[in-house]
């Protein structure tokens, strides 16, 4: 097609989705990188995650075998198909797809991104729809912070994020056997991550693990306090008039694709002008596989740190 002396082939398609592509590995979903992603073949819905059993105990020689059975839970998974499309003019789809910083990539990017971490969140936050021998039930978060605890540092008030409810979440992973040795995650709003920045001890090297690698959301100023890796984001939802913030491990979350992120371009024979077409989708779904790998932080949205 020539349009104005400008071609637009395929090869200007192809450049396109090499672009998008590339900078929704540096741009995309946020909370993405804080968890375990896994392919779903064929028509799977579920996870399936085994719990813990007790070694028996040998008492004597020739013993026959006793033979441990382990309890299976199915932690299920909805699909959801995500879809971005755009019909595009052909000057300005040209001079868009050229750039790879254009605002057309930019948009599509964050438009499933935005949509991706919708989906991890409420994992995060939300009842995991989990069946065991058979019968199926909704089991919701079990670990939550007070807007007011103070349990190391003695105030009673309604604070927001603080050391204090970092040290108290991560004493409840601890003593729920979810600290495993994988990474840890904070996700809260970035006012409340700004708010730790006021406390001397937070800047303090000794409190600090080395920084881990840019990414989107990743606040490098605070990664490493307590082992943690904060990420900004700004929809962690309400508990009444109080803000949430959500403390986590690696392994505490599962994303399931159904279907790779897929870049799609080419002529609209069905409209006028065959313009061009751009569709870009993912399927996806998420749950929450463990209750004691995630704490709920309550926090007071208009107190200082």
């Amino acid at each position: 097609m020539a349009l104005g002396g400008t071609d637009f082939t395929d090869s200007h398609r192809d450049m396109f989705k090499d672009f998008y592509l590339h900078q929704a590995q540096q741009r995309g979903s946020v909370l993405e990188q804080t968890v375990m992603v896994e392919v779903m073949e064929g028509n799977k819905t579920f996870f399936t995650k085994i719990g813990s059993v007790a070694a028996a105990l040998k008492g004597t020689r020739n013993e026959d075998d006793i033979y441990s059975d382990e309890t299976f839970e199915r932690r299920h998974v909805q699909e959801q198909f995500r879809q971005y499309a755009r019909l595009g003019d052909v000057e300005d789809m040209i001079k868009q797809i050229s750039n790879p910083q254009s605002e057309l990539i930019k948009a599509a990017v964050w438009s499933l991104g935005r949509q991706k971490d919708e989906v991890i969140l409420s994992a995060i936050s939300g009842n995991a729809v989990v069946t065991t021998n058979g019968s199926t039930s909704n089991q919701a978060l079990t670990l939550s912070i007070a807007v007011n605890d103070g349990t190391f540092d003695g105030n009673s008030a309604d604070v927001g994020l603080t050391r204090n409810k970092l040290e108290v979440g991560l004493t409840l992973l601890g003593e729920n056997y979810g600290l495993t040795g994988q990474r840890v995650f904070c996700v809260a709003p970035i006012r409340q991550l700004m708010n730790l920045l006021q406390s001397d001890s937070v800047i303090n090297s000794d409190y600090r693990t080395e920084k881990i690698l840019e990414g989107p959301g990743v606040v490098s100023r605070l990664s490493g306090f307590l082992g943690i890796d904060f990420i900004a984001y700004e929809s962690t939802g309400l508990s009444g008039t109080d803000e949430l913030a959500f403390l986590y491990t690696e392994d505490a979350i599962k994303l399931g694709v159904y279907e790779p992120l897929t870049v799609f371009m080419d002529q609209h024979t069905g409209k006028q002008g065959n313009p061009d077409r751009l569709k870009v989708w993912e399927a996806i779904g998420a749950t929450r596989m463990y209750e004691e790998k995630v704490v709920r932080i309550i926090i007071d949205p208009l107190a200082s740190a």
